[in-house]
């Protein structure tokens, strides 16, 4: 069995998911390590299993993933592709906030990653048609 899926079991990801500080400190550093590991599948379904607890309403969850998405800096490389570097981190930013409002749309028809790609692509794009 994977370390992640050791690491990042149902029930670890449910403490964190209700703020147990313990929790919270081991499932950031296991999301982390899987990112630089490019650990794919199982960094997957651990943050699709924390978009739910998110979506519905689990302030710590949303605050787990806010913050794996911005110290793993994957939106970086989507924003890039559409906006110049120097507007690189208002997008970032606003792509957070876009991801924090619309967290409770997530569906597992999709990867959470793919999800986290079109509204970084959805908002770079909005902010690209302001510019102009």
């Amino acid at each position: 069995m994977d370390a992640l899926c050791v690491q990042l079991d149902v029930e670890l990801l449910d403490r964190a998911s209700a703020g147990n500080a313990v929790a919270l400190a081991t499932v950031e550093s296991e999301l982390l390590r899987a990112w630089t590991t490019r650990d794919k599948r199982e960094l997957d379904a651990a943050l699709t299993h924390l978009a739910q607890h998110a979506g519905e309403g689990h302030a710590a969850a949303t605050e787990i993933v806010l913050r794996f998405v911005r110290q793993s800096g994957a939106l970086r490389p989507i924003i890039g592709r559409y906006v110049p570097d120097s507007d690189i981190e208002d997008v970032e930013q606003q792509t957070l906030i876009a991801v924090q409002r619309s967290i409770g749309t997530f569906q597992e028809r999709s990867r959470f990653m793919t999800w986290l790609h079109s509204v970084g692509v959805n908002t770079a794009l909005a902010h690209q048609r302001a510019q102009y």
